[in-house]
Protein backbone atom coordinates (compact mmCIF):
# COMPACT_ATOMS: atom_id res chain seq x y z
CA UNK A 1 0.00 0.00 0.00
CA UNK A 2 2.91 2.47 0.01
CA UNK A 3 2.42 2.82 -4.07
CA UNK A 4 -0.06 5.58 -3.43
CA UNK A 5 2.19 8.01 -2.44
CA UNK A 6 3.22 8.34 -6.10
CA UNK A 7 1.53 10.35 -8.13
CA UNK A 8 -1.57 9.79 -10.02
CA UNK A 9 -2.00 6.07 -7.98
CA UNK A 10 -5.54 4.94 -7.95
CA UNK A 11 -6.32 3.68 -4.54
CA UNK A 12 -9.11 0.85 -5.66
CA UNK A 13 -6.65 -0.49 -8.34
CA UNK A 14 -4.37 -0.65 -5.87
CA UNK A 15 -6.37 -2.86 -3.71
CA UNK A 16 -7.73 -5.25 -6.58
CA UNK A 17 -3.62 -5.45 -7.33
CA UNK A 18 -2.99 -6.60 -3.12
CA UNK A 19 -1.20 -9.56 -2.27
CA UNK A 20 -2.92 -12.74 -1.61
CA UNK A 21 -1.46 -13.41 2.00
CA UNK A 22 -3.97 -15.83 3.50
CA UNK A 23 -4.27 -17.91 5.64
CA UNK A 24 -3.50 -15.95 8.63
CA UNK A 25 -4.08 -17.30 11.45
CA UNK A 26 -4.09 -13.90 13.67
CA UNK A 27 -7.52 -12.86 13.88
CA UNK A 28 -6.85 -9.42 13.69
CA UNK A 29 -4.64 -9.78 10.88
CA UNK A 30 -7.64 -11.08 8.91
CA UNK A 31 -9.53 -8.60 9.72
CA UNK A 32 -7.09 -5.46 8.91
CA UNK A 33 -6.47 -7.65 5.42
CA UNK A 34 -10.20 -7.71 3.98
CA UNK A 35 -9.93 -3.99 4.81
CA UNK A 36 -7.03 -3.22 3.20
CA UNK A 37 -7.93 -5.48 0.10
CA UNK A 38 -11.79 -3.29 -0.01
CA UNK A 39 -14.16 -6.40 0.77
CA UNK A 40 -14.69 -4.72 4.47
CA UNK A 41 -14.60 -0.84 5.69
CA UNK A 42 -12.44 0.39 7.91
CA UNK A 43 -15.00 0.50 10.84
CA UNK A 44 -15.23 -3.08 10.64
CA UNK A 45 -11.81 -3.56 12.02
CA UNK A 46 -12.92 -1.61 15.20
CA UNK A 47 -16.04 -3.60 15.01
CA UNK A 48 -14.30 -6.86 15.03
CA UNK A 49 -11.68 -5.77 17.88
CA UNK A 50 -14.47 -4.69 20.04
CA UNK A 51 -16.52 -7.93 19.59
CA UNK A 52 -13.33 -10.55 19.79
CA UNK A 53 -12.27 -8.70 23.46
CA UNK A 54 -16.01 -9.00 24.60
CA UNK A 55 -16.23 -12.55 23.55
CA UNK A 56 -13.21 -13.69 25.60
CA UNK A 57 -9.91 -11.92 24.43
CA UNK A 58 -9.87 -12.89 20.80
CA UNK A 59 -5.66 -12.65 21.02
CA UNK A 60 -3.08 -14.56 22.87
CA UNK A 61 -4.38 -15.44 26.66
CA UNK A 62 -8.03 -14.53 26.60
CA UNK A 63 -9.02 -11.72 28.80
CA UNK A 64 -6.23 -10.51 30.81
CA UNK A 65 -2.99 -9.35 30.82
CA UNK A 66 -1.18 -7.33 27.34
CA UNK A 67 -4.08 -9.03 25.26
CA UNK A 68 -7.01 -8.58 27.18
CA UNK A 69 -9.23 -5.68 27.33
CA UNK A 70 -8.06 -1.86 27.12
CA UNK A 71 -9.61 0.42 29.11
CA UNK A 72 -13.19 0.02 29.79
CA UNK A 73 -14.01 -0.21 26.47
CA UNK A 74 -13.06 -4.23 26.22
CA UNK A 75 -11.01 -3.83 23.39
CA UNK A 76 -8.18 -6.27 23.28
CA UNK A 77 -4.79 -4.56 23.81
CA UNK A 78 -3.00 -6.67 20.98
CA UNK A 79 -5.73 -6.25 18.44
CA UNK A 80 -6.30 -3.00 19.13
CA UNK A 81 -2.97 -1.44 18.96
CA UNK A 82 -2.96 -3.56 15.46
CA UNK A 83 -6.25 -1.70 14.23
CA UNK A 84 -4.88 2.02 15.07
CA UNK A 85 -1.82 0.90 13.47
CA UNK A 86 -2.87 -0.69 10.71
CA UNK A 87 -6.02 1.83 10.10
CA UNK A 88 -3.26 4.62 10.28
CA UNK A 89 -1.13 2.97 7.09
CA UNK A 90 -4.76 3.17 5.67
CA UNK A 91 -6.07 6.74 5.94
CA UNK A 92 -2.72 7.60 5.27
CA UNK A 93 -2.57 5.87 2.19
CA UNK A 94 -5.81 7.28 1.15
CA UNK A 95 -4.74 11.19 1.79
CA UNK A 96 -6.78 11.32 5.57
CA UNK A 97 -4.04 12.38 7.14
CA UNK A 98 -6.01 13.73 10.30
CA UNK A 99 -7.06 10.31 10.76
CA UNK A 100 -3.73 8.85 10.11
CA UNK A 101 -2.10 11.12 12.36
CA UNK A 102 -4.75 10.07 15.23
CA UNK A 103 -4.38 6.10 14.64
CA UNK A 104 -1.09 5.74 14.33
CA UNK A 105 -0.18 8.06 17.49
CA UNK A 106 -2.50 5.92 19.70
CA UNK A 107 -0.97 2.47 18.30
CA UNK A 108 2.77 4.77 19.74
CA UNK A 109 1.29 4.96 22.85
CA UNK A 110 -0.04 1.92 23.29
CA UNK A 111 0.00 0.01 26.41
CA UNK A 112 0.41 -3.06 24.46
CA UNK A 113 3.05 -1.66 22.44
CA UNK A 114 5.22 -0.36 25.61
CA UNK A 115 5.11 -3.63 27.67
CA UNK A 116 5.81 -5.93 24.63
CA UNK A 117 8.01 -4.26 22.87
CA UNK A 118 7.06 -5.58 20.02
CA UNK A 119 8.53 -4.89 16.59
CA UNK A 120 5.66 -3.21 14.82
CA UNK A 121 5.39 -1.21 18.07
CA UNK A 122 8.85 0.18 17.17
CA UNK A 123 7.65 0.79 13.37
CA UNK A 124 4.58 3.21 14.39
CA UNK A 125 7.00 5.30 16.52
CA UNK A 126 9.49 5.87 13.64
CA UNK A 127 6.57 6.40 11.63
CA UNK A 128 4.89 9.14 13.93
CA UNK A 129 9.00 10.37 14.35
CA UNK A 130 9.29 10.59 10.67
CA UNK A 131 6.18 12.42 10.18
CA UNK A 132 6.95 15.09 12.96
CA UNK A 133 3.61 13.93 15.26
CA UNK A 134 4.34 13.69 18.44
CA UNK A 135 3.13 10.84 21.04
Amino acid sequence: MSKPAAAGSDFAQLQREIIKILPDSRPYMKAAYSVFSGEKQPDELDKFVLAAAEAGGGDKGGGGGLFGKRGGGGRGLQSAFYADMYLGLLAEAQGQNETAKERMVAAARSKYGQESGDYMWHLSKVHCQRRGWQF
